[in-house]
């Protein structure tokens, strides 16, 4: 594979939507880029890949430790994501 078909293989994947579901009983914000981004408790909202991946472990990290305070292990976190992408 070149590196042209690299970058365009890569710009592909950054124009893919991600949708988001926020299954707390609580709104979730986090910035990215300087910029809010906000889901409403229970809702689903669409993302571009790049801002998708970062709202989704800033997420995952918030609900982990809502429901176990303390020690969080990748295999929650996993469970987690799974709870919260649609794609």
């Amino acid at each position: 594979m070149t590196i042209r078909q690299l970058k365009e293989e890569r710009a592909e994947v950054k124009e893919t939507k991600v949708q988001i579901v926020n299954p707390d009983t609580q709104d979730f914000t986090v910035n990215y880029h300087n910029l809010p981004f906000t889901i409403r408790a229970g809702k689903t909202e669409e993302f571009g890949y790049d801002t998708a991946h970062h709202i989704k472990k800033h997420l995952a990290m918030r609900i982990a430790q809502k429901r176990t305070p303390g020690y969080i292990s990748q295999e929650m976190l996993d469970s987690i994501y799974k709870e919260i992408l649609t794609i």
